[in-house]
C-alpha cells in the first residue's frame, strides 16, 4: 500500500540524511508494518529482528548470526572470542565485526529491531546505543516498540536519532477487534491458534506437524486488519508466526468456547510441542529461554543437558549466561541436576555468591557421577575452578587440580585436558606445561576447537605473569591474526615499552588510544596514558610526562584493584621520583602499599619497589635495600618489578662493598632483561649504572650491555629529534657513543679515548703534545707521533663508516674535531649551567636545575683517568653542588620548603661527605623535621 505523502517524506529523510537511527514508537493499531515495508524498498540489504522470537538480549550473537549466516568460520571465531569472556573482547568487538562487514558491502543497509517493548531491562539498550553510535554511513537502524523506550539518547550525540510516533502514522487499514479479526477462519483453526499461540509466537513448522491445512488460512491473516498476526524469520532461518498480546489475551478468555473444537493434538501440551521443536530445529538456548518463560524445570533441565552435549552449542554458554542476568533457576539437584547447574552458573556470574555455588556444585557433581555423565562433571568442575579463581583461593584451586587429575582417567582424560585448556590458572599452576599447550594449538585444526582462543589467552596470561612480555605480545598477536579486531589487552601494550622498541610502542599506544576513544572502550585507558608518560620521561620531557601521568591518575576508579590500577600508581610515583618530587612519591607509594596489602596483596611488590626507588633517590640506601628485598620476596615471577628490585638491591650492595658472587648477580640481571623483553628497565642509570659498569669491567654479556647502552644513548637524545651522533658522558661510569641508536664499534681502545678527548675539548681543541703526554708518554717521540696519526686515521675511518659528517683540523699544533649533528650530554650540561647562572628568575632556575639533574646520572667518564677528564669531572660536580646550594637557599628564603627539601635530598645523594649545617638551618627555620 502506498503511504500518504507525509510518511513518504519521512522515509526520504531517513534514506537521504545522515540520521543513523530512527525510533518507531507507536501502538500496534497504527500502520507500522506498512511504513517498514515501504522503507525497506529503499534499501538493498534488509535485516529484520523481532524480540518475540530472536534473543535480542544477546544483541551481538543474534546480529552476527543473521548478518553473517553465510560465513560459518567467522561466526565460530566470534563465538570463540565470546567464550573467552575476557575484559576487552566482549560484545562491542563483535558488533564492530558486523558493522565492518556491512560497511564493506558498499550498499544501503537497513537493520530493523521490532517488539522491543518485550525487553524490560533498560540496561540492555546500552548495546543498541553502541550499535547506532558506531554504525557506518551506509547503515540505517530502526528501533520499533509499541511504547516509549527509555533509551539513553544522550550517549548518541552527535548522532541524534529521529522519532516517529502515532501522530506520524495512519491507523492500520481495517483495524478491528480480535474477535472480528478471527472471523475469516474456521472456528477449528481459531481453536488451534489458541492452543499453539498461547506463548505469543510459534514456529511455522509446528503448525505443519499438527494441522498442515490450517497454514494457508493463517498466512492470509498475517499483516491484515491491525497486524494481530504477523510473520518473521528467526536468526536460525526458521519462520515464526507472532501474535499480538491483545490476541493472546482474547484467545485465553475463550476457553469454554474453543476447547471442544480442538482436535486430538490437544492430548500433547502445547509447551511440550514447542519446546521439542525449538530443541530439534532451532537451538538448545532458544528451547531453554522458552522453558524458562514457561517455568518448566524439567524442560530447563533437558535443554541444558542438550547444550552441554553439543560441541557447537557449548561454546555459546559464556555469552548466554552473561547476557541473561534476569534468569534465576532453583531446582532439586537429585531430580534436575542440569537445571540446578544452570542456576548455580547464574549465581556465580551475576550474584557472585561463590561459597554457596561451590557447595551446590559438589552436590551436582555427585549426582552426575551417579549417572556417569563425565562431560557434565567437567562443566561443574569448571564452575568450581571459576569460583576459586574469582575468590583468589589459590590453595583450593591447586588442590582441585590434583583431585581432577585422579578423577578423569582413560577415555575421560580428554575432559580433564579441555578443563586445563580453558581454565586460566592451569598453566600458571603447572598442571599444563606451556610447551604442551602450544603443541596442542599447533596440531591440525588446533585453532578451530571451541576452546582454542581461550587457551591462547591463557598462554598469553601465563607469559605475562612470569614477566616474559615478549612472548606475551607474540601470543596476543597470534590471536589477532586469527581475529583481526581482537583488542590486545592494554597491559601487554604497556609492557611492550620495556622491550625497548619505542617506535613500535608509540604506534601500539596511539592505535589503542584511538580505538578505545572511538569505540568508547574506556576500561583501563589510564594505562595507555601512563605509558605515554613513561616515553615522555625517557626523553626528559618533564611537562608532557607529568601531564600524561595526571591524565592517567585522574581516570582511576574505585572498586577495581587489578594490575592496571597499581601500574598507573607505580608510574606516577616513578615519575615524581625522577623529576625530584621524592617526598610526594614516598607518601603516595606508602598509601597504596597499605591499600594493596588490604585489597590486592599480589601487587604490593610494585609499591615496595617504588618505595625502594624513592629511598635510593633520597640517599637512604639502607631503607632502599630493605624495601627492595621485600619487593623481591613479594614478586611472584621475574616481572619488571622483580628486575628493578634486583637492580636496587644490587646497587645498594655494590655501594656498600663486599658483595659476594657479583658476576652471577650481574649476569642474571642482564640475561633477564634481554630474554624477557625488559631492556628498558636497565636504562635507568641511577639504579643500573654501577651494574653496567661492573659488567663492562668484567666483560659480562657484552652484546647485551651494548644494546642497553644504545638505548641509554637514545634516551639522552630528544626523542625523535636526537642527533646523528650521540655521546653520553654523565652516565655513572657508562660512557656511550652511538649513531642512530647503535653503539659505535672502535677498532682500538685508544681511538675511542682520543675521540672522547676531542669531544671534551670542543672547539678549543687539544695540543698535540698534551695528547702524547696523556696517551703515549713512555714512547719515543717519533713513535708517539706515528701512533697519534694512526689513531686519528682510525677515528676518521670509523666516523666515515657510520656516515657522520666531521672535520679534524690541525692548526698551530692543536687538533680540533668539528662534528655535525652532535648530541652530547656534557655540552648540554655546560649550556644549562650558563643559563642557570645568567637567569634571575627563581622559577626559571628551578626548571633549569631539574633539566640538569635529568642529564646528570653520575660523574663524568669515571673510567677515564686523565688530567683533563679529572678536571672536568670535578668542575661538573662543583658546578652542580653550588647550583643546588644556590637554588635550595633561594627556595628556602621564599618559603618553598617542599621544593627545597627535594633538592636537599638530591644534594645529599650527590655529596654525602659534607654536613651543610647552615643550609639545613635555612631550610628548616622553625621546623622540627630531621633532615
Amino acid at each position: 500500500m502506498k503511504l500518504e505523502t507525509g510518511i513518504s517524506t519521512l522515509i526520504n529523510d531517513i534514506v537521504s540524511s545522515d540520521q543513523t537511527a530512527t525510533f518507531l514508537f507507536a501502538p500496534s493499531e497504527y500502520d507500522k508494518e506498512g511504513f517498514l515495508q515501504e522503507l525497506s524498498g529503499k534499501f538493498e540489504y534488509i535485516y529484520r529482528f523481532n524480540a518475540a522470537v530472536d534473543d535480542l538480549r544477546q544483541l551481538c550473537v543474534t546480529l552476527a548470526g543473521k548478518v553473517l549466516c553465510d560465513q560459518p568460520a567467522q561466526l565460530m571465531r566470534i563465538k570463540q572470542i565470546l567464550f573467552c569472556d575476557s575484559k576487552y573482547n566482549g560484545s562491542d568487538v563483535v558488533i564492530r565485526v558486523v558493522l565492518d562487514y556491512l560497511k564493506a558491502l558498499e550498499k544501503n543497509v537497513l537493520l530493523i529491531f521490532e517488539r522491543l517493548e518485550l525487553i524490560s531491562d533498560v540496561n540492555i539498550f546500552e548495546k543498541y546505543v553502541y550499535l547506532i553510535s558506531k554504525a557506518p554511513a551506509n547503515v540505517r537502524i530502526i528501533l520499533s516498540s509499541d511504547c516509549y523506550l527509555n533509551i539513553p539518547v544522550v550517549k548518541l550525540e552527535p548522532k541524534c536519532p529521529g522519532i516517529i510516533d502515532k501522530d506520524s502514522l495512519p491507523p492500520a487499514t481495517g483495524f478491528c477487534t480480535p474477535e472480528m479479526y478471527l472471523t475469516a477462519i474456521p472456528i477449528e483453526d481459531v481453536a488451534l491458534l489458541k492452543y499453539i499461540g498461547k506463548y505469543g509466537s510459534f514456529p511455522k513448522g509446528v503448525l505443519q506437524e499438527i494441522c498442515p491445512d490450517a497454514q494457508e488460512r493463517l498466512e492470509e491473516l498475517c499483516g491484515a486488519n491491525g497486524g494481530y498476526l504477523t510473520k518473521c524469520v528467526h536468526t536460525s532461518g526458521t519462520e515464526f508466526f507472532v501474535l499480538k498480546s491483545e490476541l493472546v489475551e482474547y484467545l485465553a478468555g475463550r476457553d469454554r468456547q474453543l476447547n471442544h473444537h480442538m482436535g486430538d493434538y490437544v492430548s500433547v501440551p502445547a509447551e511440550q510441542r514447542l519446546f521439542d521443536y525449538l530443541q530439534q530445529n532451532v537451538s538448545s538456548y532458544d528451547a531453554l529461554l522458552f522453558a524458562y518463560r514457561c517455568g518448566n524445570t524439567a524442560m530447563i533441565d533437558r535443554a541444558v543437558q542438550n547444550a552441554i552435549a553439543s560441541d557447537t552449542e557449548i561454546v555459546d554458554a559464556m555469552n548466554f549466561i552473561s547476557a541473561h542476568n534476569e534468569i534465576r533457576v532453583s531446582a532439586e539437584i537429585d531430580k534436575y541436576p542440569y537445571a540446578a547447574l544452570m542456576g548455580t552458573c547464574f549465581k556465580a556470574k551475576h550474584d557472585r555468591n561463590y561459597d554457596e555455588v561451590l557447595t551446590e556444585a559438589d552436590k551436582i557433581i555427585e549426582e552426575f557421577k551417579s549417572k556417569g555423565q563425565t562431560r557434565s562433571i567437567a562443566c561443574a568442575d569448571y564452575l568450581k575452578i571459576y569460583c576459586y579463581y574469582k575468590k583468589g583461593d589459590e590453595e583450593s584451586l591447586n588442590s582441585l587440580y590434583w583431585n581432577l587429575k585422579d578423577q578423569f582417567t582413560g577415555d575421560d582424560l580428554f575432559y580433564f585436558k579441555v578443563l586445563q585448556y580453558i581454565a586460566s590458572a592451569s598453566i600458571r599452576h603447572g598442571k599444563l606445561s606451556v610447551s604442551e599447550a602450544e603443541a596442542v594449538l599447533n596440531e591440525p585444526d588446533g585453532d578451530r576447537q571451541f576452546w582454542s582462543l581461550k587457551l591462547m589467552e591463557n598462554i598469553e596470561t601465563y607469559y605475562f605473569g612470569i614477566g616474559n612480555y615478549r612472548k606475551s605480545m607474540e601470543t596476543a598477536e597470534r590471536i589477532k591474526k586469527l581475529f583481526p579486531l581482537y583488542v590486545v589487552p592494554l597491559r601487554i601494550i604497556a609492557m611492550n615499552y620495556f622491550d625497548g622498541d619505542l617506535k613500535r610502542t608509540k604506534s601500539l599506544v596511539d592505535e589503542a588510544l584511538s580505538y578505545a576513544i572511538n569505540n568508547s572502550l574506556f576500561n583501563d585507558i589510564h594505562m595507555l596514558y601512563s605509558v605515554k608518560a613513561l616515553m615522555e620521561s625517557f626523553y626528559g620531557n618533564e611537562e608532557s610526562a607529568l601531564k600524561y601521568s595526571d591524565m592517567a591518575y585522574s581516570r582511576l576508579t574505585g572498586g577495581d584493584y587489578g594490575f592496571e590500577r597499581y601500574f598507573t600508581v607505580y608510574v606516577r610515583c616513578y615519575l615524581n621520583c625522577i623529576f625530584g618530587r621524592v617526598a610526594y612519591a614516598e607518601k603516595l607509594a606508602n598509601l597504596y602499599l597499605h591499600e594493596s596489602e588490604a585489597m590486592a596483596p599480589k601487587y604490593r611488590s610494585m609499591m615496595y619497589q617504588i618505595y625502594s626507588y624513592a629511598a635510593l633517590k633520597d640517599g637512604n640506601r639502607a631503607r632502599s635495600y630493605k624495601a627492595a628485598t621485600l619487593a623481591i620476596d613479594a614478586a611472584e615471577n621475574r616481572s619488571f618489578v622483580w628486575l628493578y628490585s634486583m637492580g636496587l638491591a644490587a646497587n645498594c650492595l655494590l655501594a656498600k662493598g663486599g658483595i659476594r658472587d657479583v658476576d652471577s648477580i650481574v649476569t642474571n640481571i642482564l640475561r633477564c632483561s634481554e630474554n624477557y623483553g625488559m631492556r628498558m628497565v636497565l636504562t635507568d642509570t641511577a639504579v643500573f649504572g654501577p651494574i653496567l659498569s661492573e659488567a663492562e669491567s668484567h666483560n659480562i654479556e657484552p652484546d647485551i650491555v651494548s644494546k642497553i647502552k644504545a638505548l641509554i644513548d637514545s634516551k639522552n637524545g630528544a626523542g625523535g629529534d636526537q642527533g646523528i651522533l650521540n655521546v653520553t658522558m654523565l652516565g655513572a661510569g657508562v660512557t656511550s657513543i652511538t649513531s642512530h641508536g647503535k653503539e659505535i664499534q672502535w677498532k682500538t681502545r685508544k681511538s675511542k679515548e682520543l675521540f672522547l678527548h676531542y669531544i671534551l675539548a670542543g672547539e678549543n681543541g687539544i695540543d698535540r703534545n698534551v695528547i702524547i703526554d696523556y696517551m703515549w708518554k713512555d714512547y719515543v717521540y717519533d713513535s708517539a707521533i706515528n701512533n697519534l696519526k694512526t689513531t686519528n686515521n682510525i677515528i676518521r675511518k670509523t666516523l666515515t663508516q657510520y656516515g657522520i659528517k666531521f672535520k679534524l683540523e690541525y692548526i698551530n699544533s692543536t687538533y680540533v674535531l668539528h662534528l655535525e649533528d652532535l648530541n652530547c650530554d656534557y655540552h648540554r650540561f655546560l649550556k644549562l649551567s650558563r643559563d642557570f647562572s645568567e637567569t634571575e628568575s627563581l622559577t626559571e632556575k628551578v626548571r633549569i636545575m631539574r633539566n640538569i639533574l635529568r642529564l646528570y646520572k653520575g660523574d663524568l667518564c669515571t673510567e677515564l683517568d686523565y688530567a683533563d677528564f679529572n678536571n672536568a669531572r670535578n668542575a661538573v660536580r662543583h658546578e652542580l653542588i653550588f647550583g643546588l646550594i644556590n637554588v635550595i637557599r633561594l627556595l628556602a628564603r621564599e618559603n618553598h620548603k617542599t621544593d627545597a627539601k627535594e633538592f636537599w635530598s638530591v644534594l645529599k645523594n650527590i655529596d654525602n661527605t659534607s654536613a651543610y649545617e647552615s643550609l639545613a638551618t635555612e631550610i628548616l627555620q622553625n621546623e622540627d623535621n630531621d633532615l
